[in-house]
């Protein structure tokens, strides 16, 4: 796997957290983040790039927030 390209590791170590998570859905996951205080926009237009291998995250709260309820 060290021949992927970094985005590609990173969607990878996303997609077994989620698994590990019991596979949410990213409605769930929006909804986790609605409940955050301040809340966190971890909507299916910034996620589905993040777990594809598309895009990565900036750093900030939405990745680490997604990491800790992950």
């Amino acid at each position: 796997m060290n021949d992927l390209p970094a985005s590609q590791r990173l969607a990878h170590a996303l997609r077994e957290l989620k698994k590990n998570a019991g596979s949410p859905s990213y409605a769930t996951i929006a909804a986790w983040g609605e409940q955050q205080k301040p809340k966190v926009a971890l909507g299916k237009s910034k996620l589905s790039p993040w777990f594809s291998g598309k895009s990565v995250p900036a750093d900030g709260r939405p990745f680490t927030t997604l990491i800790d309820l992950l």
